[in-house]
């Protein structure tokens, strides 16, 4: 799982994770997952349990505007909430991916840097791994 850069070493620990958005047309998951302080090659894509909270772009996934559905891409946040323990499958990534059940999130940073070094994104293209 080499390519993910790394978490940041002096991250606050606490009851929350650090979330980062990835942006695939026509899929359902919503990006990558891990603990405060470790490394994003421990991070986990997920699906979203919305039942408490929305995902921060949930907005029509076909609009005029620039601020539509995943034009959060690549942020980064705070996220509260935990895994369900629930796997979800996704038909449009043929994933099953872990469930995360949101409570409420706090945007870090719009620029945070690569998720994956050296590999060009593409918003038709799955990411190279789960």
């Amino acid at each position: 799982m080499s390519g993910i850069g790394g978490g940041n070493g002096g991250e606050t620990r606490g009851n929350h994770w650090i979330g980062r958005r990835y942006f695939t047309r026509h899929t359902r998951f919503w990006g990558y997952v891990r603990s405060p302080g470790q490394s994003w090659d421990k991070a986990r894509l997920v699906i979203f349990n919305e039942k408490y909270k929305h995902q921060p772009d949930r907005l029509p996934e076909t609009v005029a505007s620039e601020r539509g559905h995943g034009f959060d891409h690549n942020y980064e946040y705070r996220l509260i909430g935990r895994y369900s323990g629930n796997v979800i499958y996704d038909p449009n990534s043929d994933k099953m991916l872990p469930e995360f059940v949101l409570r409420d999130y706090e945007l870090i940073s719009e620029t945070p840097g690569q998720l994956f070094p050296g590999r060009q994104y593409s918003p038709y293209k799955l990411p190279p791994r789960n």
